[in-house]
């Protein structure tokens, strides 16, 4: 008798659209729990948007609004989820979601210079990606073009592997250019408004599943619901 090989959900195409409706809802979670957005820790969620597209996003998988609290001032994260990537310059998806983001970054009807943000949403990175990618965007905001670039390049400040994955990226930015090379300086720009943004919501007993449980608990509490109680 044959026994049917068995597949987890990842391997089949399901996982990562599984992953996505994770993300999503943590992010309506945080929302309806009046708890604060990665990219902007001091701002609350006002409004979550699934399937951008529809109203001219090329980064569609969810759009964040927050609000500052006292000035009413509104900005957003325009996110695409996807449970795994690799930055390198192979990498078909990296390129699908640097093609979205720059579109997006480029049209001022949907996303604001200097104000809003773009996030890559994913599941776990490599080791390498994991070491260099976030410390390339985070340096890339905390200094001046000319000097993040002289850092990069400098062996004993930044990671090893930190100017290959610039490479990557940039040369993904190039091809949603129309394949037309941009400046250092149009990349270092470009970076300092994108967000890699690491969830672990595949996993049962996870991190973030722990801290949105919290939420849900705080939010109970504070609507005269006990955790024991049928609301």
């Amino acid at each position: 008798m044959k026994h049917k090989k068995l597949s987890n959900p990842f391997s089949t195409g399901g996982g990562g659209v599984l992953f996505e409706a994770h993300v999503q809802a943590a992010f309506v979670t945080l929302m309806i729990t009046g708890g604060y957005t990665p990219c902007f820790p001091s701002r609350a969620i006002v409004e979550v948007k699934l399937q951008g597209k529809v109203d001219g996003y090329a980064t569609d998988d969810l759009i964040v609004t927050t609000e500052d609290p006292s000035s009413k001032v509104t900005r957003k994260i325009l996110g695409q989820v996807k449970h795994s990537i690799a930055f390198t310059k192979g990498e078909k998806l990296l390129g699908e979601v640097l093609q979205a983001a720059w579109e997006d970054y480029n049209n001022a009807a949907v996303f604001t210079k200097g104000k809003d943000a773009i996030a890559l949403i994913t599941g776990p990175l490599s080791g390498v990606d994991q070491k260099n990618v976030p410390w390339l965007l985070e340096h890339a905001r905390a200094t001046a073009s000319t000097e993040f670039y002289r850092h990069v390049k400098q062996a004993n400040f930044s990671p090893p592997k930190s100017e290959e994955k610039l490479a990557a990226i940039k040369q993904h930015l190039d091809a949603a250019n129309g394949r037309t090379p941009l400046s250092d300086e149009e990349v270092f720009q470009f970076l300092r408004h994108f967000h890699l943004l690491g969830y672990d919501l595949d996993i049962e007993h996870s991190v973030t599943k722990s801290l949105l449980h919290s939420h849900i608990s705080q939010y109970q509490r504070t609507s005269g619901c006990g955790l024991a109680a049928s609301c």
